[in-house]
């Protein structure tokens, strides 16, 4: 048998393992409750900014024509997700005149076409047989909400010329820029680039 002191010592020991397992038993759960319940929080992203306020804008198209053998059709594209953009388009002629045309509605991520001859119709009859360039007016937050193109076809013909609107007067240009003479009549055209060519240069 053992004497008293061992039984004594066997006893603590006895109670110190018990003591350490339930330790180590219990308590990694309430260890990982509190990691998870003091963890940082995560970090939302910002809110998108609003788009700036809508402001007078305007795009210049070099070239227009409804001289006899070519048809011009204006193409007007909203690149915006959102919000209509309300298109004035007004055709400078040679002599300084600016005639307006009705106004295009553009819904977002939309593209609007129309023929020039058939805009004009009977409302400006000097301008059939005429040239120029055009002028668009629309407000939007940004130029770029407006992508605008003049598409410029030979009738009866496979030719077209894309011509680009841009963000500046070509025609205030220094040195007396102006518009350019005209197209020449088909077919003569399709066999003569560089008589076109001659024709789309600034003076």
């Amino acid at each position: 048998m053992l004497r008293p002191s061992l039984r004594r010592l066997s006893f603590f020991l006895s109670l110190f393992c018990a003591t350490v397992t339930f330790a180590l038993l219990f308590s990694q759960p309430a260890w990982a409750q509190a990691t998870t319940q003091y963890a940082p929080p995560t970090r939302k992203a910002p809110p998108p900014q609003a788009p700036p306020p809508a402001v007078d804008q305007q795009q210049f198209i070099s070239y227009w024509t409804t001289e006899t053998g070519w048809r011009t059709q204006l193409e007007l594209r909203n690149n915006q997700a959102t919000g209509v953009v309300a298109v004035t388009p007004v055709l400078r002629a040679t002599d300084g005149s600016e005639t307006a045309l009705a106004s295009v509605t553009v819904q977002p991520q939309d593209v609007q076409s129309f023929d020039v001859e058939a805009a004009i119709g009977t409302s400006a009859p000097q301008l059939i047989g005429a040239y120029g360039s055009v002028l668009l007016r629309y407000r939007a937050s940004s130029f770029s909400a407006l992508y605008a193109v003049a598409m410029v076809h030979g009738v009866g013909h496979s030719v077209a010329f894309h011509i680009d609107g841009v963000g500046e007067d070509q025609s205030e240009i220094t040195g007396g820029a102006k518009a350019f003479g005209g197209f020449p009549t088909p077919p003569q055209a399709i066999t003569s680039f560089s008589a076109i060519k001659e024709k789309l240069l600034f003076l």
